[in-house]
């Protein structure tokens, strides 16, 4: 299907007029080089496609407005497997929470008629992940926080791809300055200074502009998906230029990049079709 580019009516509390995005066409034609190459040409980047697809389905499935009066525990676990950057943080949370309040909570974040960003920081501190800590718990509240929100930007994203932008903090964090929107701009890799914000808007207005990006290459259908494999792509070089030699828990010592891109999408294949989620967290079962 044709995806015209558009943007939201922002909330009176998001009114601005957001800054033009310091995005560089050049560094674009290089990422979308190396996305082809690492995605294995146009036939694997369609096999991407089809996966974020699929994900996309389950989420709207599971989070329509009248699925919500339904939805548990084992409903969120499902979805949050596809999360990878909560899956191993924020169960515990959700299980304090329980399912009569998740449901609330969620219904509110997706539906909610509050400004956009302010039904994410409220989803967050619906999970205890309040900002408010000190001392030995403020990087465990931190971590926790961190998770929670890419879970709602997740949730918002695959349950309505054309209204939401995909605002996880790998796409962009600008507590770090960090993410895959730095790749795309100049001077980024020499390590320069770069503010974009944290706004809603700026997500869509660097998702409209990727999107013209990549439609000028002559590609037009599915750009909400095709552009989260772009990020992700551009995420997997700069993660793997910050962590040479270093080896976290989720990534060994030689991993390709496409094993990089499906992990960042939530589309890589659990081991034995068994659920990555974590159910006990330190991180999450500490005091928030």
């Amino acid at each position: 299907m044709l995806w015209t580019i558009r943007r939201h009516e922002p909330a009176p509390q998001d009114a601005r007029v957001a800054p033009t995005l310091p995005l560089d066409e050049g560094l674009f034609q290089a990422r979308w080089a190396a996305c082809l190459r690492d995605c294995g040409e146009v036939p694997g980047l369609a096999a991407l496609v089809e996966a974020l697809a699929a994900k996309g389905a389950l989420f709207q499935e599971a989070l329509a407005p009248d699925a919500l009066d339904r939805i548990d525990l084992d409903g969120l676990e499902v979805l949050l497997d596809r999360v990878f950057t909560a899956r191993r943080r924020i169960f515990p949370a959700l299980a304090r929470l329980g399912a009569d309040r998740l449901r609330v909570a969620l219904r509110d974040l997706l539906y909610g008629r509050s400004a956009l960003r302010a039904r994410v920081e409220a989803f967050a501190d619906s999970l205890g992940a309040g900002a408010g800590a000190d001392g030995a718990h403020a990087r465990q509240a931190q971590k926790l926080r961190r998770a929670a929100r890419d879970f709602a930007a997740e949730c918002l994203h695959f349950n309505d791809p054309l209204s939401h932008p995909l605002m996880t903090c790998w796409v962009w964090d600008q507590a770090t300055a960090s993410g895959a929107l730095r790749e795309f701009v100049a001077g980024g890799e020499s390590g320069a200074e770069i503010s974009l914000g944290m706004a809603p808007e700026m997500f869509e207005d660097a998702r409209s502009w990727l999107a013209t990006q990549v439609a000028g290459q002559g590609i037009y259908r599915d750009l909400p998906l095709i552009v989260d494999i772009v990020l992700a792509s551009a995420y997997a070089a700069y993660f793997h230029a910050m962590a040479r030699g270093m080896v976290s828990m989720e990534f060994g010592r030689g991993v390709e990049p496409i094993d990089a891109i499906t992990q960042f999408l939530g589309i890589d294949e659990a081991r034995g079709r068994r659920s990555r989620v974590r159910k006990s967290d330190g991180l999450a079962d500490g005091p928030a």
